[in-house]
């Protein structure tokens, strides 16, 4: 039986309150949207404990600095989206986007190129659902805001690096809070709500998907919780329910919307002020690509300029499994952890 946490929305906006009150006013931890609601999605995915969502917010200011997430425009990242096509198609009623991309990855990514498109897609996400949302004279969804139709039948599983899928599970988790949430937290005026799973409520459609993984997916559903086994579900074909409007549909799967990607990308580069010729710039340091999966050559009981450094234990964000790590803080804030003392491969910190 899952125990639900309910909380009222003046509850939710109290607690949002108190974080905002311990958060410095001009902190940048999001690109777009409204502020209360950016925070109560971190809120919503730690557990609503104000002091961990304010350390949480904090490593996202962090993580966004370094990464120039506020700088990135689509001519940086136009060509990870080389095998990627996605655009937004629109927003429902009840507020949230709807998101379609065309999959057919064949070679890794860049961990760089593939860390900046997916913050920069983030970004775009809420950008145009806060946008949305106004014009509607609605209010956003917190939670699992986005509904995506994802097609991966050309996608080769290979593609995925380890580094790929550690940074993933970094950025959609951590620095995106309430995307895809796995948690039973309900903002909810009724004490007494509980949510029902089903295919019919799921926010993410992986369409296309071959016959092998579907039969895995379906014996791993067996020991998940609902919401676990429903959050994503692997479709042979192009079925889509009847709960997504047409209108959000592309019209090559049976919908109505015109939209392309090559539009999507023209229209960024509008508001972006760049064209889609406009070359990529480097926008990050070595040293924080190095957090990310990349070797740095250095032996972590010797990194220069550390502020702190010394075993702790830390929390893994899937299974929540405890691993003890050498950690190294360095003076201006990044952090890295290695499985030794003399481990010269820095993990994401």
């Amino acid at each position: 039986m899952v125990d639900y946490k309910v909380f009222s929305e003046s509850q939710t906006r109290e607690l949002a309150a108190q974080v905002d009150r311990s958060l410095p006013p001009n902190l940048r931890f999001y690109r777009y949207g409204d502020r209360i609601t950016q925070i109560i999605r971190f809120l919503i995915e730690n557990d609503m404990d104000v002091a961990k969502t304010v350390v949480a917010i904090k490593q996202t200011a962090l993580f966004r600095k370094y990464w120039h997430a506020d700088e990135i425009a689509i001519s940086d990242v136009q060509q990870a989206f080389a095998e990627m096509h996605c655009f937004p198609t629109g927003v429902t009623n009840d507020g949230k986007i709807v998101w379609y991309a065309d999959c057919f990855i064949q070679h890794p990514i860049k961990i760089e190129d593939f860390v900046l498109a997916s913050i920069y897609m983030m970004d775009d996400i809420q950008k145009r659902l806060y946008e949305g949302c106004r014009e509607k004279g609605i209010r956003e969804a917190y939670k699992d805001y986005c509904i995506i139709i994802s097609d991966t039948g050309k996608t080769s599983l290979s593609a995925f690096s380890t580094e790929m899928q550690k940074a993933g599970g970094d950025i959609f988790i951590r620095h995106f809070p309430s995307f895809m949430s796995i948690n039973n937290i309900c903002i909810n005026d009724d004490p007494t709500f509980k949510p029902v799973y089903s295919w019919d409520t799921s926010t993410f459609f992986n369409i296309n998907t071959a016959f092998y993984l579907r039969a895995l997916w379906k014996i791993c559903t067996l020991f998940m919780p609902a919401r676990w086994a429903y959050l994503v579900p692997l479709i042979g074909g192009e079925e889509l329910p009847d709960t997504i409007p047409k209108e959000l549909i592309p019209q090559r799967y049976g919908g109505t919307n015109p939209l392309t990607f090559q539009q999507w990308l023209e229209d960024c580069a509008k508001t972006d002020g760049v064209t889609l010729e406009t070359p990529p710039r480097q926008l990050v340091e070595q040293r924080v690509l190095d957090q990310f999966g990349q070797n740095n050559g250095m032996i972590a009981s010797a990194i220069p300029d550390t502020e702190l450094n010394g075993w702790m234990w830390k929390r893994t964000n899937v299974g929540h499994r405890w691993h003890h790590y050498y950690f190294v803080l360095l003076k201006d804030g990044l952090l890295y952890y290695f499985k030794s003392v003399d481990d010269t491969d820095a993990q994401n910190g």
